[in-house]
């Protein structure tokens, strides 16, 4: 059921890019509006784009949605195809921030208002406004989610390996941040050991977030460090993909049990992880109510259109090469096995179904 849900939002997607051209030049006296997704998978990417063209609409602008396929080469023509067709803002999550500048600052100088979604757009002044998550948040919430589920388990020191997200994606940076804010001095006290010594940034980072990647350089791990009864205790994970690929790595070698599963952190709530969590393979996971990051964006650019100032709690923190950004800040929650079915369920996020399918 849900991947014939999918295929309908990819085909939805396909007739929007397709008919985008057309829909300005037959609605010349609209506002238009371009929405730069990078790709279409995880399906978050559909919902939220269809979400915003649902707000916009309803309030009688034109949207078109492009997804990029995170491809940045793609994402730099969409925006310039669309900019010469005559749109008067963009709502942009990047591919690749750097690959982009020249074409935000074309758009610009024609006078198109930019907001960055979800990933700041970086080294460029022509962006207006900033709406995402907060990033170093998310990655204390990930680093205290461990050491609390490491804790959980007896007492120290604990041996854990790092994993961060794709270093071309400019939130990667603020989750591995945040979450070495916390881990820092318990490997400075001892009660935090990294078997392998892998710290760095560049030197643990996965991409493109990649399951496969991971599920690899962990094999690696444990074949190198972890094959002469050196227990793992825990992986700080930075997102569900990866974590999923540490399960499946886990999951075929018989050196862990339900007594002694290593303590996986994670983000994005998918369906997968969330069923792994009950199964008290994953411990965490991080929530971002992506329909609530839609509508502030949808409300940044009703406000701009309308030569207004758009709502900002963030006045300050977000500089990104050139300027200070204004931002809104949505707040990620943390889900454990004991507050997914009230943050998740209860709420209409989930259907009880979708993770208990099999009962």
């Amino acid at each position: 059921m849900k991947s014939k849900v999918v295929f309908i939002l990819i085909s939805i997607v396909f007739f929007i890019t397709q008919s985008s051209c057309s829909t300005l030049q037959e609605n010349q006296s609209t506002q238009h509006v371009g929405v730069f997704l990078p790709c279409s998978s995880p399906a978050r990417w559909l919902t939220e784009g269809i979400e915003i063209r649902s707000i916009l609409e309803d309030k009688g602008y034109a949207v078109e949605l492009y997804y990029a396929n995170k491809d940045s080469l793609i994402q730099k023509k969409q925006i310039e195809e669309a900019v010469r067709s005559g749109i008067d803002a963009m709502i942009v999550a990047a591919v690749t921030p750097k690959d982009i500048i020249k074409p935000l600052e074309f758009a610009s100088s024609n006078n198109v208002k930019i907001i960055a979604y979800d990933r700041l757009l970086t080294n460029t002044e022509s962006v207006s406004y900033f709406v995402g998550f907060d990033n170093f948040l998310i990655g204390e919430h990930q680093g205290t989610s461990l050491v609390e589920g490491l804790r959980s388990k007896g007492d120290g020191p604990y041996n854990i390996e790092i994993f961060a997200g794709c270093n071309q994606d400019g939130n990667a940076i603020y989750f591995y941040e945040g979450a070495m804010s916390i881990i820092r001095p318990l490997i400075k006290n001892g009660e935090i050991n990294i078997v392998s010594n892998q710290v760095l940034f560049n030197d643990v980072c996965i991409e493109n977030f990649c399951s496969n990647a991971a599920s690899k350089r962990m094999e690696g791990l444990l074949s190198k460090y972890y094959s002469n009864g050196i227990v793992l205790n825990g992986v700080l994970s930075p997102s569900d993909s990866i974590s999923i690929g540490l399960i499946n790595v886990f999951d075929s070698t018989n050196s862990f049990s339900h007594d002694n599963y290593p303590v996986i952190t994670g983000q994005n709530a998918e369906i997968n992880n969330l069923i792994a969590i009950t199964n008290s393979k994953q411990h965490s996971t991080i929530f971002k109510d992506s329909k609530l990051l839609a509508q502030m964006a949808s409300s940044m650019i009703i406000a701009i259109l309308n030569d207004e100032i758009p709502e900002i709690n963030d006045s300050s923190s977000f500089h990104n090469g050139i300027k200070i950004v204004p931002t809104f800040l949505c707040e990620p929650v943390l889900i454990t096995k004991d507050n997914y079915e009230n943050i998740l369920i209860e709420t209409g996020h989930i259907r009880y179904e979708e993770i208990f399918a099999n009962e």
